[in-house]
């Protein structure tokens, strides 16, 4: 069986000490019970209307049979007793079969031998971002990827724009959320590349300029 270490998440965490039970894919087809800690998670997204999807910091993808929204308030806002932890059992396995076939991530492999813990570099982002939904004047800011608490489509512009949510107690230039203007699987791609070639800094700019001076903030 694959081991969890105290680094991938099944060490007790003082600040974040969730445990998520679900049923995750392995190598060869199916699935199998598997708990991890909530701080394991790396980001959330949504696959359809019906369909979410939870990745975790080693880059295994679980299908979730739930609306993303309700999905992220059962995670991350839940106002159930969870002192028991939360089960995605019976939203997760089978129930999202189909859309395990088709997804492009890698699987969970409960055989794997652990890989030794490397020391991870933090990853400063700088990006032109506007704090509102309807408001698109821009702020240049600095951040970094550990305070990001989570991030998804825009509502109304998914594939232009990504709302990022820092942690709490987290902001740069008075904002704890901001709108970023790239789709996320483009956010998603620049970060990915980034810590593949275990670069300290991420510099979005020039991608994320408005096209006309006037969409800049000025105070």
């Amino acid at each position: 069986m694959k081991k969890f270490s105290a680094r991938s998440g099944f060490g007790r965490a003082a600040e974040d000490d969730l445990l998520i039970e679900a049923q995750v894919p392995v190598d060869g087809g199916g699935f199998r019970a598997a708990v991890f800690r909530r701080s394991r998670i790396d980001y959330l997204f949504g696959f359809s209307d019906d369909v979410s999807g939870i990745t975790l910091n080693d880059g295994v993808t679980i299908p979730v049979a739930l609306p993303l929204a309700d999905l992220k308030r059962r995670v991350y806002y839940s106002e159930e007793d969870t002192d028991n932890g939360l089960d995605l059992s019976a939203v997760t396995g089978e129930t999202v079969r189909e859309v395990e076939r088709i997804r492009l991530s890698k699987h969970f492999d409960p055989a794997a031998a652990v890989p030794e813990a490397g020391e991870e570099k933090p990853l400063d982002i700088v990006a032109h971002v506007h704090a509102k939904k309807a408001d698109r004047q821009f702020k240049r800011v600095r951040f970094s990827e550990k305070s990001i608490g989570y991030y998804e489509p825009h509502v109304d512009r998914p594939d232009k724009e990504t709302w990022v949510q820092l942690k709490e107690g987290h902001s740069t230039n008075g904002l704890s959320g901001f709108y970023l203007p790239l789709p996320l699987s483009t956010f998603l791609w620049y970060l990915d590349s980034a810590k593949k070639e275990s670069r300290g800094s991420l510099d979005l700019s020039e991608v994320t300029r408005p096209k006309h001076s006037t969409g800049f903030k000025l105070d």
